[in-house]
């Protein structure tokens, strides 16, 4: 179990898919399906940094399983405007989210819609662009605090490299969003 917000999918998409077999006919599932089923009888052998990427990469794994499901459901119900729409923003958003110009004029025109539209998506979704791109800036970061890997990089360094090169605005935004400083996330992290 994870938490929803760690998925591409919006959650009413995820209820679309809910209880839907994926089937080995879809090549996704025939690549994932038994990395997925290899993890879950040994991860127990996992440890340390390792770990923590195996399960970031497991959900990102489960996540596109997810989208592609969600989107394979819509289409077939005639629907999949939205919901590809969507899946296009995120990942377009997701490979831009270290460039502090990132923002809802630029992401719309890279998808070409207006900047209205993308407004109006992220509102169905329950959501705003501005909090959205937050969210998935801090979560970066917090990986990054907590992955010995990056031990070495001062937090000011880690946070510019996700769009936040004004470090007292980064640390007062990771404080509001996480419950406490980023020094103090850091030096918490498992």
């Amino acid at each position: 179990m994870f938490p929803r917000d760690l998925i591409d999918p919006s959650p009413d998409h995820v209820r679309a898919i809910t209880a839907i077999s994926l089937g080995p006919e879809e090549s996704l599932t025939r690549l994932v399906a038994p990395l997925l089923t290899e993890i879950s009888t040994d991860f127990a052998s996992v440890e340390g940094p390792a770990a923590a990427r195996v399960v970031r990469t497991t959900i990102d794994l489960i996540s596109a399983l997810l989208s592609t499901a969600a989107l394979a459901r819509a289409v077939e119900s005639g629907s999949p405007g939205h919901l590809s729409l969507m899946l296009r923003i995120r990942e377009y958003i997701g490979e831009n989210l270290g460039n502090r110009n990132l923002n809802p004029d630029a992401i719309a025109r890279a998808v070409y819609i207006s900047t209205r539209h993308l407004h109006e998506v992220f509102h169905e979704q329950g959501t705003k662009v501005s909090a959205w791109i937050r969210e998935q800036r801090i979560e970066a970061i917090r990986r990054d605090l907590a992955d010995p890997m990056h031990a070495h990089r001062a937090i000011a360094d880690v946070a510019a490299s996700w769009g936040y090169p004004d470090a007292s605005h980064f640390s007062r935004t990771f404080r509001k969003q996480v419950g406490m400083s980023p020094s103090v996330f850091r030096r918490a992290a498992p």
